[in-house]
């Protein structure tokens, strides 16, 4: 019985001891920004502004005292003599008063107090704790008190947060990078990686999915009208960069005949046709419309990708995390900070599309077939480049089921015929457009990439511009192109799903390595993140020193994805 009562007691005191280290290395990690006053670009009130860390508070005293506790743990664990270089370093802090000083002091503790405990689980535990933590005091300021126009002591989180985005997002170049040589390389020196259906078989969660996917939907709805509280934008300022052009061009479209003739229009004549068709039944002006059409897009963005993503990996919960990482990622907030309603109709369509064409295949049904060619005939008239991208994708898989034709079992012939049918409706739909509308079609749109191309190889100011310079750097979700990745390497090419996402990658990145940055980030933004975030995070949860600490880590995805969103679209900050 005492046995057990002193290991109870050693894992208790463990535990604390990692806690005090996880502390003093985040707050480390602070003083070091500080100190070095790091100097980085931000967007604020919509202008990129250069500014130093500056962290308003000073940390050396608890950063001190955190330093002392930790000597007296090492102490009771090991020879003293070994520490005698701490306490010295803690006299010339204090003799010296050196912010240099007390860091080297305070890197030095944290080494040795590792050595000790070797078992990083707790460590690591406190460490998604205190971010989680510091996260969610960081969202109830800006999703709640700045709302309100409450200035509390979080407002110093908050901006803290804020810095530390922009500082991390230097890494978000260097991962765009990563994202694309993985899809293209993976399939090449990486044939042998975990199925996706491996992955997902054992995809659980708490309570039932539909909740996730109703949160998802309710925060959809929640991030359009968010930046238009007066705490959070009392100027009443538009959001969106391309909301005006909108709202000239849909004041222009008085019938059909005009719709036609719009400058935008020719190219995207559906979008136009909507919301004409919602003016004549709702007797609402064009900008009231243009305004809130997020309010409509995000809600059916998030539903088409559950519906995908389900007849994709025939598994709920996937499907319910696929929604929630697509409307709290940059496809929503890049979406309406450049507000290009057009492309996020034209993905609603995409989805949809590919979602019947696969349920259409399993279940052999002939008007599920008609609807994924009604859907992916219309992406065309919505938006031409995101049709280029997946056209050139299916008939490329198209192709390779053709090849091999003669050894695919019968329902694998369907699965031909089907793909032969939608990608004849989709050719029917681009001669028809290229025909009687003006504007770009899916073949005249290959002009815009053709335009981009900056020559092989990748220039770094082209990644830089994608992933930081552009849309306020809100590419740069570090975390979530991370899952992206890992989501890449779970894909299997066997199925015909499989090859259908794993062909748009390849051809995606194919592009993106001979494009300027501009175009770089339309071809990101168009690919299936929800579906690849939603298998990375699975694929993480596998990790050993995950598994044990399941809920925290997801409590950690959830908070920092909110705060992402929300700190997106909070334009008063």
């Amino acid at each position: 019985m005492g046995y057990d009562k002193k290991i109870i007691e050693n894992a208790y005191i463990k535990n604390i001891f990692s806690l005090i280290i996880a502390i003093q290395t985040f707050f480390t990690l602070l003083l070091i920004l500080d100190l070095f006053k790091l100097t980085f670009n931000i967007v604020s009130d919509g202008f990129w502004v250069s500014r130093s860390f500056h962290l308003g508070v000073d940390l050396s005293i608890p950063l001190t005292l955190s330093i002392l506790i930790l000597i007296v743990f090492m102490f009771f664990n090991k020879t003293p003599s070994s520490y005698f270089s701490i306490i010295l370093l803690e006299v010339a802090y204090f003799a010296l008063r050196s912010g240099f000083i007390l860091i080297l002091a305070s890197l030095i503790s944290i080494f040795m107090s590792l050595k000790i405990i070797r078992d990083l689980k707790p460590y690591i535990y406190s460490l998604i704790l205190i971010s989680c933590l510091y996260q969610a005091g960081a969202l109830l300021q800006i999703s709640l008190l700045d709302p309100l126009s409450i200035n509390s002591p979080l407002s110093i989180i908050s901006r803290v947060d804020l810095d530390l985005f922009y500082i991390f997002s230097h890494l978000g170049p260097g991962l765009g990078l990563l994202l694309a040589v993985c899809s293209l390389s993976f399939p090449i020196f990486f044939p042998k990686m975990l199925k996706n259906e491996d992955c997902v078989k054992s995809y659980t969660g708490i309570g039932k999915p539909v909740l996730l996917l109703f949160f998802s939907i309710i925060l959809g709805a929640l991030a359009s009208l968010y930046p238009y509280l007066n705490g959070v934008n009392p100027w009443n300022n538009i959001l969106g960069v391309d909301l005006v052009g909108y709202i000239d061009e849909a004041e222009r479209a008085e019938n059909i005949q005009s719709i036609v003739s719009l400058d935008i229009g020719r190219s995207r004549p559906l979008f136009f046709l909507i919301v004409f068709v919602i003016k004549g039944l709702t007797k609402l002006d064009s900008f009231t419309i243009i305004k809130f059409m997020p309010l409509i897009l995000n809600p059916l963005l998030v539903v088409s990708e559950f519906f995908f993503v389900l007849e994709f990996l025939n598994n709920r919960w996937a499907a319910s995390w696929s929604a929630f990482f697509t409307v709290s990622g940059f496809q929503v907030t890049v979406g309406m900070f450049a507000y290009y309603l057009t492309n996020m109709a034209g993905l609603v369509l995409l989805f949809s599309s590919l979602g019947f064409l696969l349920k259409a295949v399993k279940e052999g049904n002939k008007i599920l077939l008609i609807l994924a060619c009604v859907f992916g005939g219309s992406l065309v008239f919505m938006h031409p480049w995101t049709f280029d991208q997946y056209f050139a994708s299916l008939l490329l898989v198209g192709f390779t089921v053709a090849v091999s034709l003669c050894r695919l079992k019968i329902y694998l012939r369907r699965e031909a015929k089907y793909l032969l049918i939608l990608l004849a409706s989709m050719s029917a739909s681009e001669a028809v457009k290229f025909i009687f509308f003006q504007g770009s079609s899916g073949v005249s749109a290959l002009t815009t990439p053709a335009s981009g191309i900056i020559g092989l190889g990748v220039e770094w100011y082209s990644l830089e511009y994608c992933f930081r310079i552009l849309y306020g750097g809100l590419m740069s979700n570090i975390f979530l192109i991370l899952l992206i990745v890992l989501g890449i390497f779970t894909l299997e090419r066997e199925s015909f799903q499989g090859k259908t996402i794993w062909t748009v990658l390849f051809l995606t990145s194919l592009v993106f390595v001979f494009v300027d940055g501009s175009l770089k980030s339309r071809l990101v933004y168009n690919i299936p993140a929800g579906l690849l975030a939603a298998l990375g995070y699975e694929y993480t949860l596998k990790l050993p020193v995950i598994r044990d600490m399941k809920p925290l880590y997801t409590n950690f995805i959830v908070i920092s994805q909110l705060l992402y969103l929300f700190r997106s679209l909070n334009i008063s900050i």
